[in-house]
């Protein structure tokens, strides 16, 4: 039934969301800046090759999003109903998060030629490089999907700041990709030639710099 009380009612909780929603924004607009300038700064300094690997990475990046938010909101209707008071469900969200993070990590490792084997022939520059970029790209996926997960239980229990502030360790995970990209510099050392430990230094500190 419409009327003034219902309209009031509804513009309050959609107050109530845009309070709570600024720390999913802060993520999802992460992962834009990182792709964005990732390829960017490839392109400067690996060219077609480099961005190729970068992609393929970025590839992967939204189903690690993804296991670290289903997680958290799996937990969360629980946890919101309630207020926190259910230990056992943050227990579980919070253990789930670094099993699936040790396991993709573990994947990314220890098989990383047959997860960019899915995208690009192995015999490819590009894919040399994302095969020895990968290990180190991975290193972070514990720490992004327990994150999100403990973002998802801040903003269950409407703890705003909590759960903004913490949003900001994303970049973390994300300077990983610098050190990707030194990798795939020194590759290119290798294999691509016309790369100098002047470029390797100065390509590090430019990405780091954007990210």
């Amino acid at each position: 039934k419409w009327g003034v009380r219902s309209l009031r009612l509804s513009v309050r909780n959609i107050g109530y969301q845009c309070r709570i929603g600024p720390s999913a924004l802060l993520g999802e607009a992460t992962l834009a800046v990182l792709m964005f300038v990732g390829n960017q700064v490839f392109m400067s300094y690996l060219g077609d090759d480099g961005v190729g690997a970068f992609g393929i990475a970025c590839y992967y990046i939204p189903f690690v999003f993804m296991v670290g938010n289903a997680i958290a909101q799996s937990a969360q209707p629980i946890i919101s109903y309630n207020f926190g008071l259910v230990m056992a469900a943050e227990r579980i969200a919070l253990l789930t998060a670094v099993v699936c993070g040790v396991v993709a990590t573990v994947a990314f490792t220890v098989y990383p030629y047959l997860l960019v084997g899915l995208f690009i022939s192995l015999d490819s520059e590009a894919a040399k490089i994302a095969i020895h970029g990968f290990p180190y790209f991975a290193s972070g996926f514990v720490f992004f999907i327990v994150n999100i997960a403990v973002v998802g239980y801040f903003q269950s229990v409407e703890r705003i700041k909590p759960a903004t502030w913490l949003c900001f360790p994303y970049s973390e995970f994300y300077s990983v990709a610098e050190v990707l990209g030194c990798v795939g510099n020194l590759v290119g050392n290798a294999t691509l030639g016309g790369f100098d430990n002047h470029c390797d230094s100065a390509f590090c500190s430019e990405a780091s710099v954007c990210l």
